[in-house]
């Protein structure tokens, strides 16, 4: 029933109406919880109630923990990859925070930055999370860092909200920013997540490969792309090598059932 009324709201171009009512639903049915967590712990530093739920949950423990357990897994999975620790590591797309903020326990001595196409989600970070070198980046690329800059780049649920027809402009991009023999860790969208679609949807995807719902605000949630495991691994092996891939219907643990992809730059 879900796929039928997304459908229905973005048929009528309502999908902003659709967004504003489940940020909604989001924010009373997590008042009580937000509110003793944030009364229980004055000291934590979180961001204002949209800027989160847009990134990720509109949930201030797991913001906290589960960024921290991402943060944790990223070095964990990327780490027999690295002779040493890596000099320099990109959150692509790290929205307010989530996951780098986190980083600087695990990773001391690497330069971190993070990067997003939300102005406003920068700022924030800049005024909050000091030591992490924070850019806002436009959602066509190239990005302003150097080639070869960086030795790890890791993008959580990124190239789920990057239409269909940029994915490959992006993976080149990702390319030229990371050093040789470079770390790149993202998700996408798999078979865990394709029921959310319609049939005729699902036809698309599977005919292509590769599916959009669009939205008018690039990078939103409310922008998904959906991927099959072939597609993808086709989109990048002209310039990565793909070192592990875990589907996300058989691991569901591992990043909330969006596929997992740890690749290296060729």
């Amino acid at each position: 029933m879900k796929p039928y009324i997304k459908y229905l709201f973005y048929t009528l171009r309502l999908a902003a109406l659709l967004n504003t009512m489940l940020y909604g639903t989001a924010r009373l049915s997590n008042w009580r919880i937000n509110r003793k967590y944030k009364r229980d712990n004055p000291g934590i530093v979180l961001p204002a109630d949209y800027p989160l739920y847009e990134t990720y949950q509109l949930h201030y423990r797991k913001f906290i923990e589960d960024g921290h357990v991402a943060a944790r897994e990223i070095t964990e999975w990327t780490k027999p990859y690295f002779l040493t620790q890596p000099g320099r590591v990109l959150d692509w797309g790290c929205g307010v925070g989530r996951v780098i903020r986190h980083m600087q326990l695990l990773l001391p001595g690497s330069g971190l930055h993070g990067c997003d196409i939300n102005a406003e989600m920068i700022r924030w970070n800049k005024a909050h999370y000091h030591h992490i070198n924070f850019t806002t980046i436009d959602h066509v690329p190239p990005m302003d860092y150097d080639t070869l800059f960086f030795d790890l780049v890791y993008g959580l649920s990124i190239f789920t909200h990057i239409e269909a027809t940029m994915q490959t402009e992006w993976l080149q991009e990702l390319y030229r920013l990371l050093n040789k023999n470079g770390i790149l860790l993202v998700t996408t969208q798999g078979k865990y997540y394709h029921h959310k679609l319609l049939p005729k949807e699902k036809k698309a995807l599977y005919d292509t490969g590769i599916f959009t719902q669009p939205y008018s605000k690039k990078g939103h949630r409310m922008l998904s792309t959906f991927h099959t495991e072939e597609k993808f691994r086709q989109l990048a092996e002209p310039y990565f090598t793909v070192l592990d891939y875990y589907d996300g219907q058989t691991h569901p643990e591992k990043t909330g059932g969006q596929d997992l992809w740890i690749l290296q730059k060729k």
